[in-house]
Parts: structure tokens; sequence; C-alpha cells
């Protein structure tokens, strides 16, 4: 039941975490970093769980709410709406196995790159369950991005009026995924029971999901 608002630094403007770390019913608002506007998480041996949390108006270069950083949270009923960053508007995940289950991203944006709602890159292991993206904004993947080798899987997930708009070079206004060439660098992507709702990219040849 904490607040976290108005809070600045390099990695991580509310908190930088390396250890074992349980948030529950907590906000983050208004916060600013160069990685992870809200928080910064980098506990790879550690369990992190964050439970009916919210992230809001953060601003990031990546990971507008948060940051993940080799590591493997659990996140359960969290929210992340308008928060802003250059890629991930929401959560941007590097070499992290997130699992998201009933988290919902909206109006995140991510101004200059990917994944709107939540990017995740190099070689993540990402679990989604009955997660839910509306209104979110990003040049690559309005709602959802991967890339790199990433193994992502999402079940029961609803993507709405999520956009990919560039100067006609948006891509995937629901999902934009690189799938490689079936190499190392290979990325996969799992749907199953899946929605997609008037999501848009500007690109005229895009594929909308």
């Amino acid at each position: 039941n904490c607040t976290f608002q108005l809070n600045e630094g390099d990695t991580g403007g509310g908190i930088y975490t390396s250890t074992a770390m349980t948030l529950t019913n907590c906000m983050f608002q208004t916060g600013m970093a160069n990685h992870g506007g809200g928080i910064y998480i980098a506990s790879a041996s550690a369990l992190v769980e964050l439970t009916d949390c919210s992230f809001n108006d953060n601003t990031s270069e990546r990971g507008g709410g948060m940051y993940i950083e080799n590591c493997n949270p659990i996140l359960t009923d969290c929210h992340f709406k308008s928060n802003l960053a250059a890629s991930g508007g929401g959560i941007w995940c590097n070499s992290g196995d997130p699992i998201l289950n009933t988290c919902h991203f909206t109006s995140n944006v991510a101004h200059l790159g990917s994944g709107g709602g939540m990017v995740c890159n190099n070689f993540s292991d990402a679990v989604l369950d009955s997660c839910i993206f509306i209104s979110n904004e990003a040049t690559f993947g309005g709602g959802f991005a991967g890339y790199a080798g990433s193994y992502l899987m999402l079940s029961n997930c609803e993507f709405h009026l999520n956009e990919a708009i560039h100067n006609e070079q948006g891509l995937g206004g629901g999902i934009n995924f690189s799938g490689g060439n079936g190499g190392k660098n290979s990325t996969s992507l799992f749907l199953d029971n899946c929605l997609f709702e008037s999501n848009f990219a500007d690109r005229p040849e895009a594929p909308l999901v």
C-alpha cells in the first residue's frame, strides 16, 4: 500500500531492486528515469512479485512504467496507463522471463520505437494470460512487440484500438514481432484464444495484427 510519486533516477525512478521483493497494492506515478520510469527489476536469482500495482504517467527512454533485466518477475492484476518511453511504453523486458496474469495496458506510448504496451527483447521468454491491451501506440507493435530470439506465449489476451503509426511505416497495430531466419535469433510467438479488434497500422501493406 505504498505510493511512489514524482521520483527521478537513472535506473528506476521509484525503485531499483536486485533482491527478492513483494509489492501489493502499490502505485508508481509520474516517475522519471533513463530506464524504468516507475521501477527497474534486475533480480536474476530472487523472486519478485507484484500484485494489484499500478503504473501511471511515468516516463523513460526504455520502459516507461517498468524495466525488466535478466529476471523472472510475476505480475498479477497490475495496470499500466499513460506511460511514455522511446520503446516499451508500459514495460521493456531485456533477457527476462516475466509472467503476467490479468494485467492491463491502456494508452501507453512508445513514441520512437516498439511496444506501446510492452516489448520483449534479447531472448526473453514471456508468458501472458488474460492480459488486455487498449489504445496503446508505437511505431512497431502498438500493443506488444517481441524480438531477438524471444519466446512469447499469449493466452486469452485481448488487443483493442492499438496503433502502429509513423509516416506510413508503422507495423503491427496489435503485435509486431521479428521471426528471424530460423537461427538462434529467431523469435517464436504462440497465440491461444486471443482477440484482436480495431487495431491499426499506417503502413499501407501492413497486417493489423
